[in-house]
């Protein structure tokens, strides 16, 4: 503010009066800054009002709509009448498609369409994890009520995460029951359901290979990177983990998982009408002694270098009798008794448990893999050309140091001095997993982000 000391002002008349005018002038000259000012006031009050009004407007607008989502999973293997673990990995998707729907979708209302009744322990593991969520089962083409009601009450039918759509039967049965929309995401591309992809809303592949596959298919549909929902698989059975420890005699922290694998899987063991195919019998076996040896090179170092146990762990019930008719006997006299092989075949909860208490897994698989790096474990892949493009998704979220190619001499070479890296550096691994689980979640988040675009207005 301008002050002004009425003592000094000149005693001669003209001098005051030009003292005065001085001033007069001085203040002229301040006056449009000083309007600036009041309006800039002006407008900031007037700006918090809008402000404050378009919170309130906000506060009271009608909320998202629900969107209510029929999920088509556990849709295999039917043995007795039941939806039976036959792939731990099989039986993870489920689970962690619903655990994705639940963190990115919250908006949304579930209701799973399985083929057939869950088992019993499948049923447990459901009703513990996710109490609320209503399981349907039957086929729509057969009048099943209950499948029925749940077509008409939902908005989509999503196919979750797999090979590829594979229930195309459902999917037909569904567009002539109610027309609605059906989409797919996690999923991997086959040729074979092109047909149906065209006429989807969305397809969302686990893996680049594969959305590059269906973006040249030219799909005219939306198509992303979106990746298996297994990875959010959260589902552990805790209790059960920490009884099987005890009875296999294993502590936590001072174990390892080590994951064989035929080439070609031998559902013809165990689903009903399956074929006995001589020649991929005959191959698996040809193979055994070439896919293991790096296995037990690894296993070795680790009981040898660490004092560590090593859990051989079976992710498909087959992989149980590799365990034990196969693997065990090339294991050498001094580290066999650091060997565990489970007892029997275990559920998808209970793999998960032990895992969680284990330092790492490694392998010639996949899904438990993703379960261990969904939930901070580190975990190697080792692919072969029979995987298809799954593993890919190590490449796509950070983790191609971890992804060996055992058609390759070289990688067979190396990877045992690759695994005593990732458990000798846990700073280094655990950094890895946390870059992989950042893209995991920006992923995740771009699925919730288009569900919500373009179903929850």
């Amino acid at each position: 503010m301008l002050k002004i000391n009425c003592r000094q002002l000149p005693k001669n008349g003209i001098n005051r009066f030009l003292f005065k005018l001085g001033i007069v002038i001085i203040i002229l000259s301040m006056l449009p800054a000083l309007l600036m000012a009041a309006a800039d006031r002006s407008v900031t009050a007037a700006g918090a009002a809008d402000s404050q009004l378009k919170h309130q407007k906000e506060s009271v607008k009608t909320p998202m709509k629900k969107i209510r989502i029929l999920l088509r999973d556990f849709r295999k293997v039917v043995k007795d009448g039941q939806v039976v673990n036959f792939n731990i990995g099989t039986t993870a998707h489920g689970p962690g498609a619903i655990t994705v729907l639940e963190k990115f979708v919250p908006e949304c209302e579930v209701i799973v369409w399985a083929t057939a009744p869950l088992s019993e322990p499948m049923q447990r593991m459901m009703q513990r994890r996710f109490p609320e969520v209503k399981i349907v089962y039957g086929r729509l083409d057969e009048g099943t009520p209950a499948v029925e009601a749940a077509a008409r009450w939902c908005d989509l039918l999503l196919i979750g995460p797999g090979t590829g759509i594979a229930v195309h039967r459902d999917v037909e049965a569904f567009t002539r029951f109610c027309d609605k929309p059906y989409a797919a995401a996690g999923i991997g591309f086959a040729a074979k359901d092109v047909a149906k992809m065209r006429r989807s809303d969305f397809i969302f592949l686990r893996d680049t290979v594969a959305l590059a596959a269906a973006e040249k298919a030219e799909l005219g549909v939306p198509t992303a990177f979106v990746p298996d929902g297994a990875f959010l698989f959260d589902a552990a059975d805790d209790t059960g983990a920490a009884e099987f420890m005890r009875r296999h005699g294993l502590e936590n922290g001072k174990f390892v998982c080590c994951l064989p694998r035929y080439r070609y899987t031998p559902t013809w063991e165990f689903c009903p009408g399956e074929t006995y195919p001589e020649d991929r019998i005959a191959y698996n076996k040809s193979m055994v002694r070439q896919d293991m040896e790096p296995l037990v090179k690894a296993a070795c170092r680790v009981v040898r270098e660490k004092g560590w146990k090593v859990l051989l762990s079976p992710e498909t019930e087959p992989a149980i009798r590799l365990c034990k008719n196969e693997l065990l006997s090339m294991f050498p006299a001094d580290v066999k008794p650091f060997i565990v092989v489970p007892d029997h075949f275990w559920e998808a909860d209970l793999a998960l448990g032990v895992y969680k208490q284990s330092r790492g897994l490694f392998g010639i698989e996949m899904h438990s893999q993703v379960m261990a790096v969904g939930n901070g474990i580190p975990a190697m892949v080792c692919r072969t050309k029979e995987f298809g493009s799954k593993s890919q998704m190590w490449v796509d979220i950070g983790l191609k140091d971890w992804l060996f190619d055992f058609d390759l001499p070289g990688d067979r070479e190396r990877f045992p001095e690759a695994v005593m890296q990732m458990l000798n550096n846990e700073e280094d691994s655990a950094k890895q997993i946390k870059h992989a689980q950042s893209i995991l979640q920006e992923r995740f988040e771009f699925f919730g982000n288009f569900m919500r675009e373009h179903y929850g207005k």
